[in-house]
């Protein structure tokens, strides 16, 4: 039929446009071999498919007599087969691996190099990592530096291992530090490793960054499990390798270690991770959930409104962008990430010379759901209820 005279239908999309936050967010893990010439980055769908493509048709058996001969030299093979025990963890997983070398200067510029070569997998792989782990070596400063700055490029978070002895020993460590994309712990991990037949120390870096995902996508029914705190939930491991002194509803050693942003492990019905910060030193930046929360929300929005860039729409384009953030930040509240959210425009930057750029400016006052870290309860001893003793003898 002709499109000048007759009958033509057509249609086109229009209105808020969903906001999807991933449950799955990719990890990046740093880790050491003697089975590779120099450094390289290696990528896979799982840490299953991770542990079977380095395996290379050995099995896990080959592995452990290799190791105990000496001809296997790294941790490589260590955190891959502690993780696959432990969890059945399918997320993008980037591995970037150090060469392994007996000088111990070497071997660290091999680990700050795998560190930063990090910064290129967006470009590569066309992924974000969103987690960071370097297993055993964050307690050098250089290679924790080096650290902090692929996590900032990335905006990612990670996890740094204080190693202490005391409380003393972890808060002169976690003063080198003052991040809001870094978590001390104050000790590592106590587990047994099926690859020596003895237990064997864990670093907390890799297990917290593992635990991350695990809690990421635990929640299957609203898919924000991404939003949640790490602290008072239960780790699959023996013990801590320093026990934090924890007495219910009494001071303790915990309370020092919380007042310095440090995270640490308690024995109470399982081994829990207890509180969950960060090193920054701006106080509203200071909880790890609170930072994690508006990261997510922040970086998801930015593909919804992608589409409305150079929309033939024009400012009807950017009112649809204004609906799509209103009804996200709805779908939070729904969710109870946010307990409220408020989108306007920005008048101020939004100048007429900006609107005729096409530049248009909006902010969102939203506020997180917050994490009860205390809770108090106070009994008073009352003499009001002395009528109920009447009646129960005259009764």
């Amino acid at each position: 039929m002709p499109v000048t005279r007759g009958v033509v239908s057509n249609w086109r999309a229009i209105g808020a446009r969903p906001v999807r936050v991933s449950a799955t967010e990719p990890i990046a893990v740093v880790l050491v071999s003697n089975e590779v010439e120099e450094n390289k980055t290696f990528y896979f769908d799982s840490f299953a498919k991770a542990l079977n493509g380095f395996l290379d048709g050995r099995s896990v058996d080959d592995v452990k007599k290799a190791i105990a001969d000496g001809s296997i030299k790294g941790n490589l093979f260590k955190y891959l087969i502690w993780a696959n025990n432990k969890y059945d963890l399918v997320v993008p997983t980037v591995i970037s691996v150090a060469k392994y070398d007996d000088d111990a200067d070497a071997l660290k510029t091999n680990i700050i190099n795998a560190i930063a070569e990090l910064k290129n997998v967006p470009g590569d792989y066309s992924i974000r990592p969103d987690i960071v782990s370097v297993p055993d070596y964050t307690k050098d400063l250089d290679i924790a530096n080096q650290y902090l700055a692929t996590i900032n490029i990335l905006k990612a978070r990670g996890f740094i291992d204080l190693d202490a002895t005391d409380g003393s020993d972890a808060i002169a460590k976690r003063k080198h530090f003052g991040s809001e994309r870094l978590t001390p712990v104050y000790t590592n991990l106590i587990d047994w490793n099926t690859l020596t037949d003895s237990e064997d120390e864990y670093s907390a870096n890799f297990v917290l960054s593992i635990f991350r995902c695990v809690v990421d996508g635990s929640d299957t029914t609203t898919s924000v499990g991404w939003s949640y705190s790490l602290s008072n939930k239960v780790l699959p491991v023996k013990q801590a390798k320093n026990k934090a002194q924890f007495i219910m509803g009494l001071p303790d050693e915990t309370d020092l270690l919380t007042n310095n942003q440090i995270t640490s492990f308690i024995a109470y019905n399982g081994i829990r991770v207890w509180n969950y910060q960060t090193t920054s030193p701006d106080a509203l930046l200071q909880d790890a959930r609170r930072v994690r929360i508006f990261d997510k929300l922040s970086m998801a929005v930015l593909d919804a409104i992608f589409p409305f860039i150079d929309s033939d729409r024009g400012v009807y384009a950017v009112k649809e962008a204004k609906d799509t953030i209103r009804a996200f930040n709805a779908d939070m509240i729904g969710k109870r990430v946010l307990i409220g959210a408020e989108v306007y425009l920005d008048e101020d930057l939004t100048t007429p010379t900006a609107i005729t750029e096409g530049k248009f400016y909006f902010k969102v006052e939203a506020q997180e759901n917050p994490t009860p870290t205390l809770i108090s309860v106070e009994f008073d001893r009352m003499d009001k209820f002395s009528p109920i003793v009447y009646k129960i003898i005259n009764s």
